[in-house]
């Protein structure tokens, strides 16, 4: 099997697509039309598009998921690797030639050992052992999990089970390499990093790579060519400069650009010798000279400086956390919250994030007998349950599955209140608010099964805040979003804070926090490094690179442009233009 493996690896792939068009057993809309496209050997394809344009469908016709293993839909137009039709290869067959790494890594995991997880493939392909733990510790070095081998997958965050599942398909070398939206959970920094590993692979494999990604402005220095879908078709395909400069089609399909081309198309509206780039460097060199002319100094306060907050909601003092197995999650936290803040809680995979909100909803309480507490509403955590404290905050998992669990969306909305025994009235009023809120009338009547996540995800958002609650706290809400979900749900977070709630989110959507936060914690390895408003946060270039953290790249032009005077808090695509329009075009 070693000689055979060796084959494979240095096996070149093409791909052609002629006519392509599928429907899924009992739908009635087509998934995908007329596809034309070829993939030749060695490129780095990035898809892009809103969620449900045919993306994932279309990987599925090239690893054969699509037609022998979901069967029984409408298949039409051929789909050849290396000439040879797809329907012709076996599964197993496909698999020596197209590796994939789902969105989802919970679906691929299988085993109760990060090592048992990566080997599992090799083994059942017979390779000799020694190249087995070659590749092994080959793969886990390249994502970063050496001295994981003996965890379990369900002890891993979220990011860390994606690595594991990149791992264990990095380890065939297939020449085909299909990702579907990989880097979701990760942090900035580690998404780089993996971007950069896939890179190294496809360079010394000679591997083609097919990736689907939202993260449009971390690959464009990686891929040579992006195509966009909607709607089941290819709408405009070409190099990253080509396509992400195209700014009118992008929006046309709810796209948002690079934050260079975004900013660099604004611009160039108000100033026409303002070229439209990707490039951060390049807009930068344009738009230093307007800033040094300007001889009066440029100030814009940060968001928390126009409001007013009211009394703490969260106080935590001298907080440490120490797991069963001894890893010590939190040291010696202190931090207080107050009504109405929008506060950002950042850092790297395994930072502390999740574990420190954990606190806040009574999941985790400190030890009886020490000197710590949180105080929630000005009560100790350690005096209630987390169902009474579920009536101050609410909280929102990352998964909605984890936490929707009615059968129709009128139950899940109605069942806090109830469980809270509002009172008749109360129950009605607080609901129709929430539905209203969370814009989620078209969902009432149906089944919770029936919505897609981002739909479910919304109803999860309606049922909490039927609730009520202080406080609502959400772990990376947007992760894998396309553009047009996340306005969707970054208005909702919006309208909350706006009606006087208090808003923490646990995210690493950077772009994210430059422009609803006002306020940012920085955590790593179970500490606050730092606390402020995000146009403070990111310029601390150390501390941010010791937490693997990279600002958006608005916040890193405004950085460089602050250096000649720019001011510090301009940091969102928006402002930006705002500043240059009032103050340097003038």
């Amino acid at each position: 099997m070693a000689n055979q493996g060796s084959l494979f690896e240095t096996k070149k792939i093409n791909i052609k697509i002629e006519g392509l068009s599928y429907k899924y057993p009992m739908s009635k809309e087509q998934a995908l039309q007329n596809i034309d496209l070829e993939i030749t050997h060695g490129e780095y394809v990035v898809l892009v598009g809103p969620s449900g344009c045919g993306k994932t469908t279309l990987t599925y016709t090239l690893n054969g998921i699509i037609p022998h293993i979901i069967k029984g839909g409408v298949l039409e137009g051929g789909v050849k690797i290396n000439g040879k039709d797809v329907r012709d290869y076996k599964v197993d067959e496909l698999s020596l030639l197209v590796g994939t790494v789902f969105q989802d890594p919970e679906t691929q995991l299988f085993t109760s050992r990060v090592l048992d997880e990566v080997a599992m493939s090799l083994e059942n392909r017979g390779y000799p052992p020694e190249e087995i733990w070659d590749r092994i510790d080959e793969a886990l070095r390249i994502v970063g999990l050496k001295g994981f081998e003996h965890r379990h997958p369900s002890m891993l965050s979220g990011g860390q089970k994606q690595k594991v599942a990149i791992a264990s398909v990095i380890a065939l070398k297939p020449p085909l390499l299909i990702l579907d939206d990989p880097t979701s959970d990760l942090d900035p920094v580690t998404t780089r990093d993996v971007l950069n590993v896939l890179d190294r692979i496809k360079r010394e494999y000679d591997l083609t790579i097919l990736l689907i990604e939202h993260k449009i402005e971390r690959l464009l220095r990686h891929a040579d060519r992006f195509i966009v879908m909607d709607k089941g078709q290819i709408v405009l395909s070409g190099d990253p400069e080509d396509v992400m400069t195209d700014i009118d089609t992008l929006q046309k399909y709810d796209l948002r650009p690079p934050e260079a081309a975004e900013i660099s198309y604004k611009l160039h509206k108000l100033n026409p010798n303002i070229k439209v780039t990707i490039d951060v460097d390049e807009l930068y060199n344009q738009l230093v000279p307007y800033v040094k002319q300007k001889k009066e100094k440029v100030e814009v306060p940060p968001r928390s400086a126009m409001r007013e907050y009211g009394e703490p909601v969260i106080d935590i003092r001298n907080l440490n956390f120490v797991f069963p197995n001894g890893f010590q999650a939190l040291k010696n936290i202190n931090l207080t919250i107050r009504k109405g803040e929008y506060v950002a809680i950042i850092g790297k995979n395994g930072s502390g994030k999740t574990t420190m909100v954990s606190h806040m909803i009574g999941l985790y309480k400190p030890a009886r007998n020490s000197a710590s507490y949180v105080r929630v509403g000005g009560v100790d955590t350690r005096a209630t349950t987390s169902a009474i404290l579920a009536e101050r905050v609410g909280f929102l998992f990352q998964n909605p599955n984890h936490q929707l669990f009615n059968d129709t969306v009128d139950a899940e909305v109605e069942f806090g209140p109830r469980i809270l025994k509002f009172p008749p009235e109360k129950i009605k009023e607080s609901v129709e608010e929430a539905i209203e809120l969370a814009g989620i009338q078209p969902y009432l009547g149906k089944r919770i099964d029936e919505l897609s996540k981002g739909e479910r995800q919304r109803v999860a958002v309606a049922a909490i805040v039927a609730m009520q609650p202080e406080v609502l706290i959400f772990d990376e809400p947007t992760t894998g979003q396309d553009h047009r979900s996340l306005k969707r749900f970054i208005d909702i977070m919006r309208r909350i804070h706006q009606e006087g709630k208090t808003v923490v989110i646990v995210t690493h959507d950077m772009s994210l926090v430059a422009e609803e936060a006002e306020r940012v914690i920085l955590m790593n390895e179970g500490e606050i490094l730092a606390d402020g408003p995000p146009g403070s946060v990111f310029k601390m270039r150390e501390v941010l690179k010791k937490a693997n953290i990279e600002p958006p790249d608005a916040a890193l032009l405004a950085e460089k442009l602050h250096e000649h005077g720019f001011p510090r808090h301009a940091i969102t695509p928006d402002e930006i233009v705002s500043v240059f329009e009032k103050y340097y075009f003038k």
